[in-house]
């Protein structure tokens, strides 16, 4: 079970199901891009991280795991919901950075 904090926003479950997020991603394993606790774990200690998770989720790009986030053109403040909401679980490091720092 994944351990969340109680003051996530109520909204993103609803817009991750809304913009098909779960074609894509899972809580606790990759699918075609990473799981969501990866994503956590990757940006955990950078003071950008909301900005830059939401303006990845809002504008899609190139993705450091080796794919291509769509542009599914999430407004900006669900995509604020939806990195708040990822960047709220529990980080996980991924299994491929394992034994790494």
């Amino acid at each position: 079970m994944v351990a969340v904090q109680h003051s996530l926003p109520r909204q993103a479950p609803a817009a991750i199901s809304r913009y098909g997020c779960m074609s894509c991603h899972a809580v606790g394993h990759g699918v075609v891009g990473p799981a969501f606790e990866w994503v956590a774990w990757k940006y955990q200690k950078q003071p950008d991280a909301l900005a830059r998770v939401s303006s990845f989720i809002e504008h899609g790009g190139t993705s450091t795991w080796g794919g291509m986030m769509p542009d599914l053109n999430v407004p900006d403040a669900t995509a604020r919901d939806i990195a708040q909401w990822i960047l709220k679980l529990k980080p996980v490091q991924p299994p491929q950075t394992q034994g790494e720092h």
